[in-house]
């Protein structure tokens, strides 16, 4: 077997998913045939006599349940197509759903079936160029994230990740050493080089007794600093009672 066959394999398969497109209208239009006749059975009931009314009720009962349950499924299969973290099967997952809820509503209804001819649609597999074009526009909607992401953090996929782990990290370490929200403040003006020390160099008082010089480099394990009672910063080996 050549080398690539699996990789070909693999292309062929997701060339055959059905577009997430096509999954959209598709539930689309169930949920709207499925309203439609739980309209009809209302208006059976209507004008209904009272011999069968409540057999009508009941009908108009149960596919105005179908047909909630149909809308719930187009709604949530636009939403998951929006949401890049969600599998790339749920909205066809949500169409089918769509689709089923809508053909119950019409038999209960006492309509014609037709949002059962709406499964050949999510049946039509996917072209080679179509399936070549849904994966540009992919990539594409990806660089576009991938750029707002770095034009708001300054930092790429990798380090944005990094950042939120020492991010959560630290979190749990303050609370343990006990420092103040003023203690993690100071430490954040240090790192960026946002604070002026008393020698008017950025951060050098309060990185000093710290633990930390001005950009954001350790100069030994961080301690808790204070202020208090001192014109000049001390390290301190323990975190002060407050």
């Amino acid at each position: 077997m050549p080398e690539n066959a699996s990789a070909v394999q693999h292309q062929v398969a997701l060339a055959g998913d059905t577009s997430p497109q096509t999954c959209l209208q598709v539930a689309r239009q169930a949920a709207i045939l499925a309203v439609t006749a739980a309209d009809d059975a209302m208006t059976a009931v209507c004008r209904s006599r009272s011999g069968a009314a409540a057999r009508l009720e009941a009908a108009m009962h149960a596919a105005h349940k179908e047909a909630v349950e149909a809308e719930g499924h187009a709604d949530r299969a636009e939403q998951y197509a929006d949401d890049p973290t969600m599998p790339s099967s749920a909205p066809l997952y949500c169409a089918r759903a769509a689709v089923d809820h809508a053909v119950r509503a019409q038999s209960a209804a006492g309509v014609e079936t037709t949002a059962a001819d709406l499964r050949a649609e999510l049946e039509r597999k996917l072209t080679a160029a179509e399936y070549a074009e849904r994966e540009t526009e992919r990539r594409r909607e990806e660089a576009e994230r991938e750029a707002e992401e770095r034009a708001a953090t300054g930092m790429d996929a990798d380090n944005r990740d990094r950042a939120a782990r020492n991010r959560y990290l630290a979190e749990g370490h303050v609370a343990e050493l006990g420092w103040t929200a003023g203690h993690v403040r100071v430490l954040e003006a240090a790192a960026s080089g946002r604070h002026t020390g008393e020698t008017g160099g950025p951060g050098r008082q309060h990185g000093a007794a710290c633990g930390t010089v001005a950009g954001g480099s350790a100069a030994s394990e961080p301690q808790p600093c204070s202020h208090r009672g001192s014109s000049s910063p001390s390290v301190r080996t323990t975190a002060p009672a407050y």
